[in-house]
């Protein structure tokens, strides 16, 4: 509906906005502060020590994948075990609610940012694969509602607002347990990567072995 010469225009003044955003100087960064803050929530029993191991794991694999990342830990935010904020740069965790996986989860969703295009296209289009074909096998009213939200909301026509509240919808439906959380990775790529991602890392991957083995080889790459 509108030009690619605008929509680069528009971009890029949404990208030169983020910018302006001041970073906050105090945060600390890199693995050692993580690795801090994830041993204080331990003592202060926020995370168990099982969910600090598999983390302190995941992070000492490759170091240099957190030089510019942050981690805190936050009280509760509904239907979340932790959060990834981009423009921050900063990975949160719930307080009580988070484990292993999620720290990893979220950290992922940092990882996929240095990916370059060609996997990352790779991971898109498997996300697409794997949704149609999940939504052509789901039975059951509230499954096919979930499907049929997140179409909607990927590939629909309607305003900015309508598209958050069929994704919303299909959120809700995880949330009360209406749909089995294991159905949260459809709901985008980058959740499909997080997802993956993780059993990847722990090799427990079921993905396809052409889109894992790319990734494979990319992550030896990127820790070399």
């Amino acid at each position: 509906k509108i030009t690619a010469e605008k929509y680069a225009e528009e971009a890029n003044r949404a990208y030169e906005e983020t910018r302006k955003i001041p970073e906050d100087k105090d945060r600390q960064r890199g693995l050692n502060a993580i690795l801090k803050t994830l041993n204080e929530a331990v003592q202060r029993g926020w995370i168990s020590k099982e969910t600090e191991s598999l983390a302190n794991w995941f992070l000492r694999k490759n170091p240099a994948m957190v030089d510019d990342l942050a981690l805190t830990m936050k009280g509760n935010i509904p239907g979340a075990k932790g959060t990834y904020e981009p423009i921050e740069r900063l990975v949160s965790l719930l307080k009580g609610k988070a484990d292993g996986d999620t720290a990893i989860h979220e950290i992922l969703h940092h990882l996929e940012r240095m990916m370059p295009p060609p996997i990352q296209r790779a991971i898109r289009k498997e996300w697409l694969t794997q949704l149609l074909k999940e939504s052509r096998k789901a039975k059951g009213e509230d499954l096919n509602n979930f499907f049929d939200a997140l179409h909607f909301y990927h590939f629909g026509e309607g305003s900015p607002s309508e598209n958050r509240a069929a994704l919303e919808s299909a959120l809700n439906l995880i949330r009360d347990g209406k749909v089995p959380y294991e159905f949260y990775q459809y709901t985008s790529p980058s959740e499909y990567w997080a997802v993956n991602g993780s059993r990847i890392m722990q090799g427990k991957a079921d993905v396809p072995n052409t889109v894992t083995g790319r990734i494979k080889q990319w992550l030896k790459e990127f820790w070399e």
